[in-house]
């Protein structure tokens, strides 16, 4: 109790638990099997006293007992133990049917004496087992040692590697930073070019509408210009009656001449072709019908020129956009492919995000297919007339006939 009411003063906390208390007989008979040979009472010499009285001497007779240095406790001089050493800490007592070990007691060692074992006494450590071990704690130090060494260098050679690895992505990364101010100003450029295309849209809007107007004004005018012009192809049948009239004696005529000349065939046939065009070029461009119609052809024609320019506008701008940012982006791509470290960091860092790997995957197939194939092949637009199959020779032709004739093809084509 005092102790405990030190420690708690101390500002320790304790913590009080009970525990069966037991005799040395109890002891005694619970393990001991055969003779007591040592009997050991630690403590103070009041509490081994107190153990000692629990044990029945005559019973079990402990050959040697140990006990705190003091008087001899009364019921073992009344057991007949007699005290064999005493070294002012412990004393060492015989029982008397022992009394031969008192001699053996009579110097015990004690570690103040500062003695020493030879390596091989029975006593003494086995000094060969511990040689081996020792032997063998050097050996595997050593080999530690220059795996540690090895090791050291191989991380230094890493950490060097890892250095110049480093610098080199640094490089690269201001590289592409620098690819990436150029794609902004690229896009930025881009946007401006389509805020100028709505405008030139807008104003071709406004320029759409006011042809309409005018092609409205045109077709109010159309009956009485429609009555003018049954006129004037009355007027120009009667000539076209003269005309095939003309178209047949001409023919005659020239029958006779190729019959006479036959060595200039072609030249008679171009010259028929070019005076049967000219009259009825000529009978077509002075009729009536036709000088009055002209303005609502040239006004009918440059209003289809104007819509298939705004249907054919956006597709190009669009057109020219994709095809701007698809030729960054593929060199862009092939940027990254020459330079595999460059790639392989992209690739794993996209990998870290599942819904650009198939976005990255096509966009790498289409660019394997475009570096395989070539640029694709421009594709005319779907609204883009036919070529001509057979380009027609009109120079042997008159002004007027070229003329005439070209009307009459851009009609056909629109």
């Amino acid at each position: 109790p005092a102790a405990a009411a030190a420690l708690r003063a101390a500002g320790q906390a304790l913590l009080r638990t009970e525990v069966a208390q037991v005799t040395l007989d109890q002891v005694a008979e619970e393990h001991l099997d055969g003779a007591l040979h040592f009997l050991h009472c630690g403590g103070s010499h009041a509490e081994a006293l107190a153990a000692l009285a629990g044990c029945d001497l005559a019973r079990w007779a402990p050959w040697i007992v140990v006990l705190a240095a003091g008087p001899a406790p009364a019921a073992l001089t009344a057991a007949g133990y007699t005290l064999a050493y005493e070294d002012g800490w412990k004393q060492y007592l015989v029982a008397p049917h022992q009394r031969a070990l008192a001699a053996a007691l009579r110097q015990p060692p004690h570690p103040a004496d500062d003695f020493r074992l030879c390596e091989d006494h029975p006593y003494s450590h086995p000094l060969d087992e511990w040689r081996r071990r020792t032997t063998a704690a050097e050996t595997e130090a050593a080999t530690s040692r220059q795996w540690a060494q090895d090791h050291v260098t191989e991380w230094k050679q890493k950490y060097a590697l890892y250095e110049t690895v480093q610098t080199r992505a640094d490089t690269l990364d201001a590289e592409l930073q620098r690819v990436l101010g150029v794609v902004e100003q690229q896009a930025a450029s881009l946007e401006h070019d389509r805020q100028h295309y709505l405008e030139q849209h807008a104003l071709l809007d406004q320029r759409l509408q006011a042809e309409n107007a005018r092609a409205v004004l045109a077709e109010q005018q159309l009956p009485p210009l429609s009555a003018r012009a049954e006129q004037a192809e009355r007027q120009l049948a009667e000539r076209l009656a003269q005309l095939e009239r003309l178209e047949a004696q001409r023919a005659e005529q020239q029958a006779r001449a190729e019959q006479a000349e036959q060595q200039l065939p072609d030249l008679y046939a171009r010259a028929a072709a070019a005076d049967q065009a000219e009259a009825t070029v000529h009978g077509m461009v002075h009729s009536v019908s036709w000088r009055l119609t002209r303005p609502l052809r040239e006004a009918n024609h440059f209003r289809q020129r104007l819509q298939r320019y705004v249907r054919r506008f956006p597709g190009r701008a669009r057109g020219a956009l994709v095809r701007r940012v698809k030729g960054l982006l593929g060199a862009g791509f092939r940027y990254v492919n020459r330079r595999p470290a460059l790639s392989f960091f992209l690739r794993r860092n996209i990998a870290r995000l599942p819904f650009l790997v198939p976005l990255a995957r096509q966009l790498h197939l289409r660019l394997k297919l475009s570096q395989s194939n070539g640029p694709a092949p421009q594709v005319a637009p779907a609204d883009a007339p036919a070529a001509v199959a057979v380009a027609v020779d009109t120079s042997h032709l008159p002004d007027t006939a070229r003329r005439l004739f070209d009307d009459l093809r851009r009609r056909a084509h629109s």
